[in-house]
């Protein structure tokens, strides 16, 4: 049997653990170096068999490995990017790439310049029953779409240091949604209008350590380049519990999924078609070790893995303007592109689901600096 691809861990706060524990035990991918900057947060990484180091430099000096996997807070993104490549070390990042449209496109091209692979984690198109809405749309079963709803409301806001380095509610949480549209239907994003409500003054660290407003809920109507329309809704209070959800409208058929992801729970697919209603049911499903080892498996086999920085800056750029319009309340247009290459069921890889990681609730590490 081949080796494990080796992957170094850069940042192992809430979301670097959370890729720790699906990584956990795999044959094909070992994380075998860790940086993490804080020393607060070194202190309490779980056991893996990999030493943690205090830099990034410290642990590309010491140890060799195949590829990154970047897991550090968004405004730090293209510092780490830009060391990374460098280096000439194939890069998986998470969402978005950067803060802004400039960060964004500074990073694609640091990754560019040193021909270095280059992918978005995007793990929810690792999501079974999503991939499954994905191929009903592409195979024509719902007709022509109408409309698609992507809805993400949190049960409560985040701690106020994790507010201040995530570049607010559309960054942090619209950044999957818009994704995810773009996804589902294989179309691009037109005009659109925001609104947005619950103003959190001075939550947001910009540049310079100037700081803005946030807000706790954003609702958006984008144009879909098919011709039909797509709603985003954002929230940061359901006390409920926190809810995930996505339909989609055509004319011969409606798709509803909620919860639309688990990390740890099984999903329903409820599909209502020609006057007739059925649910399909999927098992609990891992998504962060398949885009993983889709990463590896593409370094290993000299392809461009998917999605790419290219791919995460439209959604960036898309994010964007959509601040814009809820600054200035009125509607924007966005530049129309081509179409770009996304993965499909050939890319599927099927992991057992994890056990609910205990951290979802508790308070953020300190902001990470170095």
């Amino acid at each position: 049997m081949a080796p494990p691809f080796r992957l170094g861990l850069i940042g192992a706060g809430r979301m670097g653990r959370t890729h720790l524990r699906a990584l956990a035990g795999s044959d094909r991918v070992a994380v075998t170096a860790i940086a993490e900057v804080s020393e607060q947060t070194r202190r309490t990484v779980p056991a893996a068999g990999a030493p943690v180091y205090p830099g990034i430099a410290q642990m590309l000096d010491t140890e060799t490995i195949d590829g990154a996997l970047i897991v550090v807070p968004t405004d730090r993104h293209l510092q780490v990017i830009t060391e990374v490549a460098a280096r000439g070390l194939p890069i998986l990042c998470e969402k978005p790439c950067g803060l802004t449209v400039a960060q964004t496109e500074a990073a694609v091209a640091a990754a560019e310049a040193a021909g270095v692979p280059f992918q978005v984690a995007y793990w929810r198109r690792y999501v079974p029953s999503l991939r499954a809405l994905r191929e009903a749309i592409a195979a024509g079963e719902l007709g022509t779409v109408h409309l698609v709803g992507c809805y993400q409301w949190d049960d409560r806001p985040p701690s106020d240091e994790f507010r201040a380095h995530s570049g607010g509610i559309l960054i942090d949480m619209g950044v999957h949604e818009f994704d995810e549209m773009r996804w589902l239907t294989g179309q691009e994003l037109g005009g659109m209008k925001a609104i947005a409500s619950g103003v959190v003054p001075g939550g947001l660290v910009r540049a310079q350590g100037e700081r803005s407003a946030d807000v706790d809920s954003a609702q958006v109507l984008v144009e879909l380049s098919g011709g039909g329309s797509g709603l985003v809704s954002l929230g940061r209070f359901h006390p409920a519990g926190d809810m995930a959800r996505a339909e989609v409208f055509g004319t011969k058929g409606t798709l509803r999924m909620s919860p639309a992801y688990s990390h740890s729970d099984k999903l329903t697919l409820q599909i209502s078609r020609n006057g007739e209603k059925k649910t399909l049911n999927f098992p609990a499903r891992d998504q962060f070790a398949p885009e993983v080892l889709h990463f590896s498996e593409a370094i290993l086999r000299n392809r461009k893995p998917v999605p790419s920085g290219e791919e995460g800056l439209r959604d960036v750029r898309v994010l964007a303007a959509i601040d814009r319009s809820a600054r200035r309340g009125r509607p924007v247009k966005l530049v129309r592109l081509g179409p770009v290459r996304r993965p499909h069921l050939e890319h599927e890889i099927s992991r057992p689901a994890g056990k609910k990681p205990h951290l979802v609730k508790a308070d953020d590490p300190p902001p990470e600096r170095g």
